[in-house]
């Protein structure tokens, strides 16, 4: 994901995924089976406490939806991401259960990833449908976060250039970004 940005990954480290964090007792390369509270913290995450845990994404990046193999994908608007699933408005409605592909272009590439509609609600204006759809593991939610913050990034990135007129590089915008915003981009601490 970073590569599509231009970046390199030199070293990673991950501290939790969604509200579990690592057990201090493991050092590095070692690991346990998770015990079965575990498991359900990361398949039903708790309600939310504290700050939001889900983010408005950045106005602009478009997602597009498939529900059967073969059709021409159609353009959604996502309303917000969380660590089990993502919330985006459609012009038509879904069966729950469904299986969708969804996808987020990236400047060099577009990530996909798979889910499964869990609920479809009218908007209150009339016209449209909000889906909820949830993804098929905490590790596939971590992914997308990853690629909300790279969609984050770019849009930083662009704004940057309009309204400062400064060039900036997909790594020279990661390290503002970083420096500037991520202390408050929403997790799942």
């Amino acid at each position: 994901m970073f590569a599509a940005l231009g970046n390199r990954v030199l070293s990673l480290h991950r501290e939790a995924v969604g509200g579990l964090r690592l057990d201090p007792g493991l050092g590095p390369g070692q690991w346990r089976e998770l015990s079965a509270g575990e498991k359900t913290m990361l398949a039903c995450p708790p309600a939310a406490e504290g700050p939001r845990r889900f983010i408005r994404h950045p106005s602009g990046v478009p997602l597009r939806c498939t529900v059967h193999p073969g059709e021409a994908p159609s353009r959604e608007r996502l309303r917000n991401i969380g660590y089990a699933g993502l919330c985006f408005e459609s012009e038509r409605p879904m069966q729950p259960g469904q299986s969708v592909r969804l996808s987020i272009p990236l400047p060099e590439r577009e990530f996909e990833v798979d889910a499964r509609v869990t609920w479809c609600r009218g908007l209150q204006s009339g016209s449209g449908y909000e889906i909820g759809v949830s993804f098929q593991d905490a590790d596939t939610g971590f992914t997308v976060r990853m690629v909300e913050q790279l969609c984050h990034i770019e849009a930083y990135r662009e704004q940057v250039q309009r309204e400062e007129g400064r060039e900036l590089s997909s790594e020279e915008a990661a390290g503002e970004w970083i420096s500037r915003y991520a202390g408050a981009f929403p997790g799942g601490d």
